[in-house]
């Protein structure tokens, strides 16, 4: 199972987001939600670092990735920030209605 952690900011904005693990729903090379999960976090990231040129702090390994907005963002990145991450949630959930025993997500509160 792939686990999503997912951080939001005391004015609910995305801030971080972190997954681990594997779907197991195919085998490797072919798992088509492990794929779908991975294409949808690495354009997230791709989206903040590429087209709004945010440097997340960002680490990725076989089975994980993670990500954290570090930097503190003006209205118009916030927002641009969030179009992105909130699509990338969407996503997600939607992976995980029709694949439950492959994803789980969690909503998490940054401390």
């Amino acid at each position: 199972m792939v686990n999503v952690k997912v951080w939001r900011n005391d004015i609910e904005q995305i801030v971080s987001f972190e997954a681990f693990g594997h779907s197991g729903y195919g085998y490797q090379g072919q798992d088509i939600v492990c794929a779908a999960i991975s294409i949808l976090l690495q354009t997230a990231v791709m989206g903040l670092e590429g087209y709004l040129n945010l440097s997340p702090k960002v680490e990725i390994k076989d089975g994980f990735l993670k990500c954290h907005l570090r930097q503190k963002l003006d209205a118009l990145k916030a927002e641009k920030a969030a179009a992105i991450l909130e699509t990338m949630l969407i996503g997600l959930q939607e992976i995980n209605k029709q694949y439950p025993e492959s994803i789980n997500i969690v909503m998490m509160r940054e401390v």
